[in-house]
């Protein structure tokens, strides 16, 4: 069902400009307020956002290192059972929570340098 507002449309650009006024009131009194740009838009979270980038790779345990090893070595999950004795729901939950194979390299300190 759609209301209908007499006069609607020439109030929607009176509200849009104090609208603006008052994001740039609120950013200049508390400089962290992260208000949108525009009426009625849904503030995105943040977190999810950056969670989405991947965030900070876990510490290997040791057979997750036993595993990135196989991996970067060149044999598939399959193979790993085997040499691993596990099974391979355990191995693929592993693989996806390290996110293997991972670089030798690739540290938990050095991916975000500017962080610690």
């Amino acid at each position: 069902m759609k209301l209908k507002i007499p006069h609607r449309k020439e109030y929607e650009v009176v509200y849009r400009e104090y609208w603006l006024v008052q994001n740039k009131q609120d950013m200049a009194d508390n400089p962290r307020f992260n208000g949108s740009k525009e009426p009625n838009v849904p503030m995105v979270n943040k977190f999810q956002v950056n969670g989405k980038m991947g965030g900070r790779p876990l510490k290997l345990t040791k057979e997750a290192e036993k595993l990135n090893k196989l991996l970067s070595s060149g044999l598939t999950l399959k193979d790993a059972t085997f040499i691993m004795d596990m099974t391979m729901q355990a191995l693929s939950q592993i693989k996806a929570k390290y996110k293997l194979p991972r670089k030798k390299n690739e540290s938990v300190s050095n991916v975000h340098p500017d962080e610690d």
